[in-house]
């Protein structure tokens, strides 16, 4: 499948999965899986034998860490850090029956997200650096932004 129309296609998916306006903890979770989708297909694209990894119990946050290792040294580091952040949060969120410190981390997310969405409220805000988040991952399966999808998000803004 060509670049454009796989990065458009997994987008129609992400927009398609993520409730937009609902529940906090919902957005958040589908979020994070729907992005975590897009960093195994970094990893299963760039490895020689993907298939060997597939008896490994690899968490997210390792997931995260070996396809940033798989491109550039510098490549993009606002993105990893802004996926780390979501890591974070959803763990905060998944495994705390009444999770501690959600605003500052959602803050520290919406903060390394290198990209603006002024005049949004800050639910809005979130969502839509969840947007810009994944149309960023989603482009480093193919090592660049297809011209279609650069529409949808702003451009980064420098660090």
């Amino acid at each position: 499948m060509e670049p454009t129309k796989r990065q458009i296609t997994a987008f129609g998916r992400f927009l398609e999965l993520l409730p937009h306006g609902k529940d906090l903890d919902l957005v958040i979770l589908k979020g994070h899986l729907l992005i975590e989708e897009q960093i195994k297909e970094i990893v299963r694209q760039r490895l020689l034998n993907p298939s060997a990894l597939d008896i490994t119990r690899m968490n997210c946050h390792q997931a995260i860490c070996l396809a940033q290792a798989l491109l550039p040294r510098g490549h993009q580091e606002e993105f990893w850090m802004a996926t780390k952040k979501l890591n974070e949060l959803r763990n905060n969120i998944a495994h705390k029956l009444t999770p501690t410190e959600c605003e500052l981390k959602i803050n520290e997310f919406i903060s390394c997200v290198p990209v603006d969405w002024e005049g949004q409220d800050k639910t809005q805000t979130f969502e839509l650096c969840i947007w810009s988040l994944f149309v960023y991952i989603s482009s480093f399966v193919e090592g660049k932004i297809s011209e279609d999808m650069e529409m949808f998000v702003p451009k980064p803004r420098a660090m």
